[in-house]
Protein backbone atom coordinates (compact mmCIF):
# COMPACT_ATOMS: atom_id res chain seq x y z
CA UNK A 1 0.00 0.00 0.00
CA UNK A 2 2.73 2.47 0.83
CA UNK A 3 3.87 2.13 -2.93
CA UNK A 4 0.87 3.20 -4.27
CA UNK A 5 0.53 6.29 -1.86
CA UNK A 6 3.88 7.39 -2.49
CA UNK A 7 3.71 7.29 -6.67
CA UNK A 8 0.07 9.34 -6.12
CA UNK A 9 2.22 11.45 -4.27
CA UNK A 10 4.70 12.13 -6.56
CA UNK A 11 2.14 12.34 -9.86
CA UNK A 12 0.33 14.86 -7.53
CA UNK A 13 3.81 16.74 -6.95
CA UNK A 14 4.22 16.76 -10.34
CA UNK A 15 1.14 17.58 -11.53
CA UNK A 16 1.14 20.50 -9.03
CA UNK A 17 4.47 21.64 -9.93
CA UNK A 18 3.21 21.72 -14.08
CA UNK A 19 0.74 23.67 -13.26
CA UNK A 20 2.87 26.49 -11.09
CA UNK A 21 5.03 26.50 -14.17
CA UNK A 22 2.21 26.93 -16.43
CA UNK A 23 0.88 29.65 -13.96
CA UNK A 24 4.70 31.20 -14.11
CA UNK A 25 4.57 31.18 -18.25
CA UNK A 26 1.29 32.73 -18.41
CA UNK A 27 2.21 36.20 -15.66
CA UNK A 28 5.67 36.68 -17.74
CA UNK A 29 3.15 36.52 -21.11
CA UNK A 30 1.39 38.58 -19.37
CA UNK A 31 3.81 40.62 -18.21
CA UNK A 32 6.13 41.07 -21.56
CA UNK A 33 2.57 41.77 -23.26
CA UNK A 34 1.91 44.89 -20.78
CA UNK A 35 5.26 45.90 -21.24
CA UNK A 36 5.01 46.16 -24.65
CA UNK A 37 1.75 47.92 -24.88
CA UNK A 38 2.67 50.68 -22.81
CA UNK A 39 5.61 51.09 -24.81
CA UNK A 40 4.07 51.08 -27.81
CA UNK A 41 1.55 53.61 -26.92
CA UNK A 42 3.81 56.17 -25.13
CA UNK A 43 5.98 56.17 -28.80
CA UNK A 44 5.80 58.92 -31.04
CA UNK A 45 4.06 57.64 -33.68
CA UNK A 46 5.37 58.21 -37.80
CA UNK A 47 3.82 61.15 -38.69
CA UNK A 48 4.18 61.81 -42.94
CA UNK A 49 5.38 65.27 -43.83
CA UNK A 50 5.70 64.94 -47.27
CA UNK A 51 2.85 66.67 -48.14
CA UNK A 52 3.75 69.41 -46.16
CA UNK A 53 7.31 69.59 -47.85
CA UNK A 54 5.92 69.51 -50.60
CA UNK A 55 3.40 72.65 -50.18
CA UNK A 56 6.54 74.29 -48.31
CA UNK A 57 8.83 74.19 -51.33
CA UNK A 58 6.10 75.09 -53.69
CA UNK A 59 5.57 78.00 -51.73
CA UNK A 60 9.19 78.65 -51.52
CA UNK A 61 9.04 78.53 -55.34
CA UNK A 62 6.20 80.85 -55.40
CA UNK A 63 8.01 83.44 -53.36
CA UNK A 64 11.02 83.67 -55.98
CA UNK A 65 7.75 84.39 -58.38
CA UNK A 66 8.74 81.40 -61.09
CA UNK A 67 5.39 80.08 -63.07
CA UNK A 68 4.48 76.92 -61.79
CA UNK A 69 4.99 75.34 -65.20
CA UNK A 70 8.75 76.28 -64.67
CA UNK A 71 8.91 73.74 -61.76
CA UNK A 72 8.76 70.27 -61.46
CA UNK A 73 6.55 68.54 -58.10
CA UNK A 74 9.91 68.16 -56.06
CA UNK A 75 10.38 72.30 -56.53
CA UNK A 76 14.16 72.18 -58.33
CA UNK A 77 13.31 74.41 -61.91
CA UNK A 78 12.69 72.97 -65.42
CA UNK A 79 15.77 73.76 -67.62
CA UNK A 80 14.08 74.66 -70.74
CA UNK A 81 15.55 75.54 -74.31
CA UNK A 82 14.31 77.46 -77.18
CA UNK A 83 14.15 76.17 -80.66
CA UNK A 84 17.61 76.98 -81.74
CA UNK A 85 18.98 75.42 -78.67
CA UNK A 86 17.12 72.53 -78.69
CA UNK A 87 18.13 71.62 -82.90
CA UNK A 88 21.95 72.27 -81.55
CA UNK A 89 21.21 69.59 -78.84
CA UNK A 90 19.42 67.14 -80.52
CA UNK A 91 21.91 67.07 -83.55
CA UNK A 92 23.88 63.59 -82.87
CA UNK A 93 26.25 64.27 -85.78
CA UNK A 94 29.83 64.01 -83.74
CA UNK A 95 31.60 67.52 -83.55
CA UNK A 96 28.19 69.34 -83.79
CA UNK A 97 28.11 71.88 -80.93
CA UNK A 98 26.63 71.15 -77.50
CA UNK A 99 25.27 73.66 -75.68
CA UNK A 100 24.83 74.29 -71.69
CA UNK A 101 21.99 75.60 -70.24
CA UNK A 102 21.71 77.04 -67.03
CA UNK A 103 18.82 78.27 -65.26
CA UNK A 104 20.29 81.76 -63.63
CA UNK A 105 19.50 80.98 -59.58
CA UNK A 106 21.87 77.88 -60.68
CA UNK A 107 24.99 78.60 -58.67
CA UNK A 108 28.62 76.89 -59.70
CA UNK A 109 29.14 72.94 -59.35
CA UNK A 110 32.49 73.12 -56.89
CA UNK A 111 34.05 69.91 -57.15
CA UNK A 112 37.28 68.81 -55.27
CA UNK A 113 39.88 66.07 -56.54
CA UNK A 114 42.84 64.56 -55.03
CA UNK A 115 45.39 62.65 -56.46
CA UNK A 116 46.99 61.81 -53.16
CA UNK A 117 46.70 58.07 -53.73
CA UNK A 118 48.06 58.12 -57.12
CA UNK A 119 51.45 58.86 -54.72
CA UNK A 120 50.80 55.99 -52.35
CA UNK A 121 52.04 52.17 -53.05
CA UNK A 122 49.11 51.24 -50.77
CA UNK A 123 46.41 52.65 -52.87
CA UNK A 124 47.04 51.37 -56.57
CA UNK A 125 49.47 48.81 -57.87
CA UNK A 126 53.24 49.34 -58.10
CA UNK A 127 54.70 45.79 -58.73
CA UNK A 128 52.93 42.69 -59.94
CA UNK A 129 51.68 40.26 -57.42
CA UNK A 130 51.13 43.30 -54.97
CA UNK A 131 47.66 42.62 -53.04
CA UNK A 132 45.18 45.62 -53.07
CA UNK A 133 41.79 46.80 -52.27
CA UNK A 134 39.41 47.47 -54.77
CA UNK A 135 35.89 49.71 -55.09
CA UNK A 136 34.12 46.59 -53.09
CA UNK A 137 36.69 45.94 -50.67
CA UNK A 138 38.11 42.85 -52.32
CA UNK A 139 41.80 41.79 -52.55
CA UNK A 140 42.86 41.28 -56.10
CA UNK A 141 46.41 40.71 -57.12
CA UNK A 142 48.43 42.79 -59.41
CA UNK A 143 49.24 41.70 -63.16
CA UNK A 144 51.42 43.59 -65.17
CA UNK A 145 48.61 45.55 -66.89
CA UNK A 146 47.68 47.08 -63.74
CA UNK A 147 50.69 48.56 -62.45
CA UNK A 148 50.38 52.31 -62.19
CA UNK A 149 53.14 53.81 -64.33
CA UNK A 150 54.34 57.36 -64.53
CA UNK A 151 52.81 57.24 -68.00
CA UNK A 152 49.62 56.41 -66.81
CA UNK A 153 49.97 58.56 -63.78
CA UNK A 154 50.44 61.69 -66.29
CA UNK A 155 47.84 60.70 -68.69
CA UNK A 156 45.21 60.64 -65.66
CA UNK A 157 46.46 63.85 -63.60
CA UNK A 158 47.20 66.40 -66.62
CA UNK A 159 44.79 65.05 -68.84
CA UNK A 160 41.37 62.73 -67.62
CA UNK A 161 41.14 64.57 -64.45
CA UNK A 162 41.14 67.81 -65.40
CA UNK A 163 38.48 66.95 -68.64
CA UNK A 164 36.06 65.23 -66.55
CA UNK A 165 35.94 68.38 -64.02
CA UNK A 166 35.84 70.48 -67.05
CA UNK A 167 32.96 68.72 -68.30
CA UNK A 168 31.02 68.77 -64.82
CA UNK A 169 31.64 72.28 -63.91
CA UNK A 170 29.97 73.06 -67.58
CA UNK A 171 26.94 71.21 -66.60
Amino acid sequence: MSVDSTSTHRRRCVAARLVRLAAAGAAVTVAVGTAAAWAHAGALQHRCVHDAMQARVRQSVADHHKAPGAVSAVGLPYVTLDAAHTAAAADPRPGSARSVVRDVNWGALRIAVSTEDLTDPAYHCARVGQHVKDHAGAIVTCTAEDILTNEKRDILVKHLIPQAVQLHTER
